[in-house]
């Protein structure tokens, strides 16, 4: 049987890496790096993980192409590392949401965070940036998960966590949120849902199964 492709944009970050690690390490699906630039590209290859590089102005025909063997898209961070206006950020991510879409991409999942249930007074640029895009996943009719995981840190991952829509925000591993994006794309349970997400003392498998 073929392995299922993921798409993975903000590859290059530590929870992207930690994504592709669990990936490689599966039997079951094969990662693609989305990169910007040889130095991203040649740490990737060097693992044996495919890349991909995107040019969302050129024609959607040429999108669509790129995409055509991709079965779920992961969006762990932005598409590039260069410093953008919010509104240019939001479109890019749009547009690309809508061609995996269109191109027939199964799943998507996209990493949130706790702050955009509600926007502050003060609008950070990163908030607004996610707050809209779970606005459009959720009109988008796609198998869409949003994961709202609490502040992301690099400690050591333990398998444990607490989800519910009353958990408070804590420092949350970013390897425990890799790991929990590998479970929600086995669980048709988290499809159209939006899962607040932290550390803490249950087992993945365990609290996927209370969702209905």
């Amino acid at each position: 049987m073929r392995q299922l492709n993921i798409l993975i944009v903000g590859a290059n970050g530590q929870l992207g890496r930690y994504l592709i690690k669990y990936i490689v390490e599966s039997n079951d699906y094969s990662a693609v790096a989305l990169v910007n630039n040889a130095v991203q590209k040649a740490y990737f290859t060097d693992m044996g993980v495919e890349t991909l590089t995107f040019d969302l102005n050129q024609k959607l025909t040429k999108i669509l192409k790129q995409l055509r063997n991709i079965d779920a898209l992961v969006i762990t961070g932005s598409l590039d590392e260069k410093n953008k206006e919010t509104l240019t950020e939001i479109d890019e991510m749009l547009k690309l949401v809508d061609a995996a879409i269109y191109a027939g991409v199964s799943r998507i999942i996209y990493v949130s965070t706790f702050e955009t249930q509600a926007l502050p007074l003060y609008f950070r640029s990163t908030f607004v940036k996610k707050y809209y895009i779970e606005k459009w996943l959720k009109l988008s009719g796609s198998h869409f998960t949003i994961i709202k995981a609490g502040t992301l840190v690099d400690k050591k991952g333990t398998g444990l966590v607490e989800i519910g829509s009353n958990v408070k925000n804590k420092e949350t591993s970013k390897e425990d949120i890799a790991q929990f994006i590998l479970a929600c794309l086995e669980n048709d349970a988290t499809i159209r849902k939006t899962i607040k997400i932290v550390s803490g003392k249950t087992p993945i498998q365990q609290v996927l199964s209370s969702l209905k």
